[in-house]
């Protein structure tokens, strides 16, 4: 236990103290699978059309489930709707891109929350009519588009050199419709977002610029955070937030205002954490390895425990009104927020085929290139295998087929002992795996849909013309 008081000299210390406390005393929640179960149990009761799609397109794939994809956007939209009613909903496409994954959520009445040009132009092509283009680097290229589609694109400013660049554009292009801004704001003191939005004594500025332009018009205000489990973080930037606007505008500056986005950054349940990325995890790594051993602990799962989507929408919902829309009387204001990995990552597996069974480890025809990261090495999904599936887990090292050691799924499997041919899926891959996967080694694999036992092939394989397009031999 960490002693606040043992160098009462050092004002800084008294100040981390706390924080190490918490992250080196807290007992971690190990699992044993069970807390994984009712998602194993889903996949199981899915395994023949999953089997199916296997054998009928190949492995590695990926695996849209529709029917939960709509089950989440739903159970999402309708948290929030309960509480308050004038609310919008805006996938963010750095997600998951897949257009067909898109366009049914398009049909379920979400907008469009892009953080690029192609991610804009999908949006466009899709037919969205409301966008919200987000990113702390725009392109002259990217607001020049923007611009000319003004009307149905609101534009996310993160910066003042932004503004300046969107009034010579629009002198410029002089789009029929008027160019809506929306203003990210930076929450005073998260040093690790620094790189994001404006301080309030920016927003000041910026909004008066924007005023002072009758071609633009103030049209909204955006925070966003990350990784949350809780709505803490929501809820304190959306008080932050009321704070600035209450005491640093008047009321006719708020005349056009037309929505508050709190963002994303909401964790979907169902995955895990390995002891060795955890504060107390590390310290056992660095005793083990001074030691000249490796702690079995380790590789212990740790459950990431994760409040409902109805917690999140009830704090914040109230939090809206207690701080914008009755202090402001402004019930007109709407609710924005940009999920993306709370909807896509559930609904999508990874399936692939065991290649070869050796010295007990698993290896298969998928590697961590389809996900984009060597997340595996600390974070921890479901892998079941549904050739022969359990509801236990069990010891189970598996790896892929790249030239590189941290090509890992993991140390544990639900299923009885794989064997040669058997298909595995991993779950819970549907956010930042496709759409942030590597050009590395192996191709970008098919994505297939699948409702009730109806499969379809709603992306290809890369292939080889595609990886090497626009190269010169």
């Amino acid at each position: 236990m960490v002693k606040s008081g043992a160098s009462s000299g050092n004002k800084g210390w008294s100040r981390i103290a706390p924080a190490l406390n918490r992250m080196f005393s807290a007992r971690p929640r190990f699992s044993t699978g069970r807390e994984f179960v009712p998602y194993v149990k889903h996949a199981v009761a899915r395994r023949q059309v999953l089997l199916k799609s296997a054998e009928k397109y190949g492995t590695p794939q990926y695996a849209l489930d529709e029917d939960i994809l709509v089950q989440r956007a739903r159970l999402f939209r309708d948290s929030f709707r309960k509480h308050v009613k004038r609310s919008r909903f805006l996938y963010a496409f750095k997600s998951n891109d897949l257009p067909y994954m898109i366009r049914k959520l398009k049909s379920e009445g979400f907008d469009a929350d892009v953080a690029s040009m192609f991610e804009l132009m999908l949006a466009l092509k899709l037919g969205f009519r409301r966008i919200i283009f987000t990113a702390p680097v725009k392109s002259a290229e990217e607001i020049d588009f923007a611009v000319r589609n003004a009307d149905r694109v609101v534009l996310n400013v993160d910066n003042l050199d932004e503004i300046d660049s969107i009034i010579a554009a629009v002198a410029r292009l002089r789009p029929k419709a008027k160019v809506r801004i929306s203003f990210r704001i930076r929450p005073e003191g998260k040093t690790g977002w620094s790189k994001f939005g404006l301080s309030a004594a920016e927003l000041k500025r910026a909004v008066k610029k924007v005023l002072a332009q009758s071609s633009l018009v103030w049209y909204g205000v955006h925070f966003h955070s990350s990784w949350n489990s809780t709505p803490e973080a929501h809820v304190a930037n959306i008080r932050m937030l009321g704070s600035i606007l209450r005491s640093g505008f008047r009321q006719s500056d708020l005349f056009g205002l037309g929505f508050v986005d709190i963002g994303g950054g909401f964790l979907a349940e169902g995955s895990g954490t390995v002891f060795s990325a955890t504060g107390k995890g590390s310290l056992l790594a660095a005793a083990s390895a001074a030691g000249g051993s490796r702690s079995a602990l380790l590789d212990r799962i740790c459950v990431d425990d994760v409040d409902g989507i109805d917690v999140f929408a009830s704090a914040i919902c109230d939090a809206f009104r207690k701080h914008i829309t009755l202090p402001l009387g402004r019930p007109d204001i709407e609710l924005w927020a940009e999920p993306g990995r709370f909807i896509s990552s559930v609904p999508t597996c990874i399936l692939f085929k065991v290649v070869s069974v050796r010295d007990g480890k698993v290896f298969v025809d998928g590697g961590i290139n389809l996900v984009g990261s060597a997340s595996f090495e600390y974070e921890f999904f479901p892998v079941v295998n549904l050739s022969r599936p359990l509801l236990k887990m069990r010891r189970s090292v598996i790896y892929g087929p790249l030239c590189d050691p941290d090509d890992r799924w993991g140390n544990h499997c639900f299923g009885r002992e794989c064997r040669k041919g058997d298909v595995l899926a991993v779950l819970h891959q549907g956010a930042y795996a496709f759409s942030t996967a590597w050009r590395w080694q192996r191709p970008v694999a098919a994505y297939v849909a699948f409702s009730g036992k109806t499969i379809r092939l709603v992306k290809h394989e890369e292939s080889f013309s595609q990886r090497y397009a626009g190269c010169r031999f």
